[in-house]
Parts: C-alpha cells; structure tokens; sequence
C-alpha cells in the first residue's frame, strides 16, 4: 500500500469520472477497500455510493468496481433505504421522493452507510449531519493570463476564463458559518461542418477540489470568489454555460476534502508537508484494524447556472473547420460529426437561454 494516497486523488474524487479498469485473471497484493458516497437533498435526493477496491497489479495502482455489495442508507432512528446496483455505471444509487413516506431526507438529521460484501466482509461509516447550505447569491468570470510550461518545457503566457462565486457563509437556518465546497460543469455548443448543432457536458477542472471553510475568517461573506480557471479556446465561440453546484459540509467531511486537496496539490519538491493517511469515516465492523479508505457525508445543495456569451470573452476561434493538417486524419473528427463526442446530443439543455 506504499503509494495508495496517489491513486486515492484520481478515484476518489466524486465527479462521476472513474475510469473502470478490467483486471481478468489477475490479482491484486493489497486488497485495499475504497468506500466513496453522498447524500444530496433535493426534489429527489439522491445518494450515490462507490464500492471499490485497489492494490498493486503487476507493479500499478488499479482499482476495480465490487459488485454484488448490499449497500443501505440508514438515517438516525434506524429507517434504512437500500440502493440499486448500476452495472453499467459502476456504483450503487438510489432515488429519495419528498413524498416519500418511510424515508426522510431532512436538514438536521444524520445519515449513514451500512454495507456488506459477498465475502462476507460489513462496514458502516460514522453518521453525518446533513447541513443546511448558504444560496449562491452571485457568480462572474474575469480574463486572466497565467504562465505555465508547454510540451516542451516552455514558458509561455496563455489566458483563462476565472470562474467566480459570491455567496454568504452563512444560511438564516444555521447556527455556525458553513465549510463549502463547489463542483463544476460546463455545457458548449459545438456546430460541425454538415452544419449539426451539438450541445455536450463536462466537468471543469475536476482534478482540483475546491473548498472554502467559513470559520477560517471573520468573513460574513464571499464576494468574487476565484474557482476554476478553464483554457480560454474554442469552448467558448458558441456560448458556454457555467453550472456551480455548492455543498454544506460537517467538519469531518471538510478535513477529509481539505487533506485530499493537500496531497493533489503536492508538486514533489522539498518544502511539501509530508504525506498522511487521508481521513476515513467508514470502518469494518469485524475488523476495525482493517483500513477502509473513502468517505461519506451528507449535504444540501445549491445550484446556480452563468451563460458567458462569445462577444464576452472576445469571440474565440470556432473549433470546426479544421485546419488543413500536415498529415491525413486517421478517422472521421468531431467536425465530421459532432456526436462523435462523448456524451454529446444534438438537443439543447433546457436551461440554454441565450
């Protein structure tokens, strides 16, 4: 397990990205198990749980789904809800109605994991609160030229769209100021050469986390807050839309996303902290020596939408049509055909209001 904490930044970060890996007739040295999930309240709520395990194969980290996992959400008087395994995605869901009569998802209440493997094996993670969430009250986006190293080692100045958040620390309904955290997801618009109209989604920068804690400062609020930084390119020539999702977290939950964003943001050289064991909220209830890695907390959520129009950003150069290449293409390209592109769909979202 010399060099987990590595491949933790890569899996476990909860964006619905995880590359599975196919291992047949192979097995792993460590056998390590990795729990991942969340609650998120809304109209319905959804808890997503990722069950997996990871280890050395051959020399690399690699991690694969368990399958077959009986996995239940239990809330504070002992009413359990159990999740539906997605083969095709990989993890364990479950849909919450409002008006769901036997299962309450409220702020104010704690919520918990109760799993068990085929082998045998049960694990349970330590109740989370389920917090209330200050509501985004701003967001902007400022042109920024930052430096960084090309291909070949060069320096060289490029300039980046900084997304911004402004919101209040703290809910009328909470009684201390809350410990953010932000995903977020860009929607373009990408027109091919036969003249199709693609809309496609995907995460910004998930790589990074993003996190703010409200007792840190004697802040009340914060105001242009500076969150993902996106390359300034074809993206944005036909509109682009920015989706900030900001979640309320317990304390244990922000230690444990503050400790992963340390060892992300590890660049290897001298001055780094040394590295630690991230924090775990999910124990094996017959074998508590065993190391469980992963969390689950509970969250509201706040969801706010920022269309940045191409005039805005100074009209960037369209993707398609290609420029002529040096060499003949290998295949048909997404100027062939925009759907060529993962997740893309030729029906605008419908909160795409230009």
């Amino acid at each position: 397990m010399r060099t987990i904490t590595r491949v933790l930044i890569i899996i476990i970060l909860f964006t619905g990205c995880l590359e599975d890996i196919t291992l047949k007739d192979q097995r792993f040295e460590t056998q390590a198990v990795i729990i991942q999930g969340r609650l998120a309240k809304g109209s319905p709520s959804l808890v997503e749980v990722n069950v997996r395990r990871i280890g050395d194969f051959d020399g690399f980290e690699a991690d694969v789904h368990i399958s077959g996992a009986k996995v239940f959400l239990v809330n504070d008087d002992g009413t359990s809800i159990q999740l539906t395994e997605e083969l095709i995605n990989k993890r364990y869901r479950a849909f919450i109605p409002e008006n769901n009569p036997s299962f309450k998802v409220e702020t104010g209440r704690s919520y918990h994991l109760e799993i068990s493997l085929l082998n045998g094996n049960q694990y349970a993670s330590i109740p989370e609160p389920l917090l209330p969430v200050p509501k985004i009250d701003k967001t902007d986006f400022d042109i920024v030229e930052l430096t960084e190293l090309n291909e070949e080692d060069d320096a060289v100045t490029r300039e980046y769209v900084r997304t911004q958040v402004g919101t209040p620390l703290k809910s009328s309904d909470a009684e201390e100021k809350a410990r953010l955290r932000w995903e977020l997801f860009a929607d373009i618009r990408l027109t091919d050469d036969p003249g199709n109209i693609c809309y496609y989604p995907e995460p910004l920068r998930s790589e990074q986390i993003f996190i703010y804690n409200g007792e840190t400062f004697g802040l009340e609020r914060l105001d242009t807050f500076p969150l993902a930084d996106v390359l300034l390119n074809y993206r944005f020539a036909e509109g682009f839309y920015v989706t900030f999702v900001q979640e309320s977290l317990s304390k244990g939950a922000f230690t444990y996303w503050n400790q992963v964003k340390t060892l992300a943001e590890r660049n290897g050289n001298m001055f780094d902290p040394p590295a630690g064991k991230v924090s775990s909220n999910v124990k094996n209830i017959k074998d508590p020596k065993e190391e469980v890695f992963g969390y689950f907390y509970a969250t509201e959520q706040d969801t706010v939408r920022q269309y940045i129009r191409p005039e805005e950003v100074g009209f960037p150069q369209t993707y398609c049509p290609l420029p002529p290449p040096r060499t003949p293409l290998p295949g048909p390209t997404f100027c062939d055909d925009c759907l060529l592109r993962s997740n893309s769909s030729l029906i605008k979202p419908v909160y795409w209001i230009e």
